[in-house]
């Protein structure tokens, strides 16, 4: 699929409309979803306004992620936003080279570039802690102070180039809303099948000995065999394409970003009024998805060291040591 989005976006309108790339997407999605959906009636032209949608808004999504911030020991001190990020540079270099998406990266026969660009994200929490802190010149002690901690860094979609890691995050963004997709047909394929499971024990009771259970089961059956037929309608290969529509043609509801503006000093203390010289005014992106929790995202690019191991052979390394 690589280029696919440059080619896809190239053209006017119309053109995209019964473009190959466009039809390339549209099989992506429903493949994802249920294979057979392309022998069911109105493939692929039913799908086309809802894939073209989502893709048009994922590729805004990506375009609006931060970045690239340089990251490599150099960066750490003299960059706020990285500082902020990482509490040592041996926590940043860490959380880079044991990444498992670098790991794999350096394996492929290109090898390592000198450059990697990369999504990083992010657990972003606010804690209190008790503090310094100066009012001209008196120091105040055991302070209340709100500080941001992040967690769980994680590197996904390596490339040697900042617009190539933009359109494997643009794809990104576009499987996790067809994921949404999938989630909502799976969700009813559970239903069927508890009805189904429910069907067969009040039929079991229609055979047993129990004049109590066989009456109960009796009354019972016929509104869970309305409610089956009318989950095993709702699968229906026919019907799959409101779920494709609920989520694509709306996928602010299932996938969103939204920028936060907090005055920091070094230490990642949250401050207010206007920033000072020891305070930066620090812009967070945060993604909000499927499972609703905040991931911090920024792209960010790798740069390996001058001297000593190359950033390949600090992966490697990494990877042999997580294999023993």
């Amino acid at each position: 699929m690589a280029g696919l989005l440059a080619r896809l976006f190239r053209h006017g309108a119309d053109a995209r409309m019964d473009s190959d790339e466009l039809l390339a997407a549209i099989e992506r999605a429903v493949y994802k979803v249920e294979p057979r959906l392309k022998q069911a009636g109105g493939y692929p032209h039913r799908y086309r306004k809802g894939v073209l949608h989502a893709l048009r808004y994922a590729h805004e999504l990506a375009g609006s992620v931060p970045g690239p911030v340089d990251m490599g020991p150099d960066y750490y001190y003299h960059d706020p936003f990285v500082r902020i990020l990482f509490p040592t540079p041996e926590d940043m270099q860490r959380a880079l080279c044991l990444s498992h998406a670098m790991h794999e990266y350096a394996r492929r026969p290109e090898g390592m570039t000198e450059e990697v660009y990369a999504l990083m994200g992010m657990r972003r929490r606010e804690k209190t802690a008790l503090g310094m802190e100066a009012e001209g010149e008196v120091i105040r002690r055991e302070v209340v102070q709100r500080v941001l901690t992040f967690s769980d860094h994680t590197i996904s979609g390596p490339a040697p180039t900042e617009a190539e890691a933009r359109e494997l995050l643009v794809w990104n963004l576009f499987d996790s809303l067809v994921e949404r997709v999938a989630e909502r047909v799976r969700a009813r394929r559970e239903t069927r099948l508890r009805l189904e499971r429910e069907r067969d024990y009040l039929t079991a009771h229609l055979r047993g000995p129990d004049d109590g259970k066989r009456q109960a089961a009796q009354q019972a059956l016929p509104g869970l065999l309305a409610d089956l037929g009318r989950a095993s309608e709702a699968l229906d290969l026919r019907h799959l394409l409101e779920d494709f529509e609920a989520v694509l043609l709306s996928p602010e509801a299932h996938l969103r970003l939204r920028e936060e503006r907090l005055t920091l000093d070094g230490m990642g203390v949250i401050h207010n009024g206007e920033p000072a010289h020891d305070r930066h005014e620090v812009s967070f992106m945060d993604l909000f998805g499927r499972d609703r929790r905040r991931w911090t995202v920024v792209l960010v690019r790798c740069h390996p060291q001058p001297h000593g191991p190359s950033m390949a052979d600090r992966l490697q390394e990494a990877g042999r040591w997580l294999e023993i």
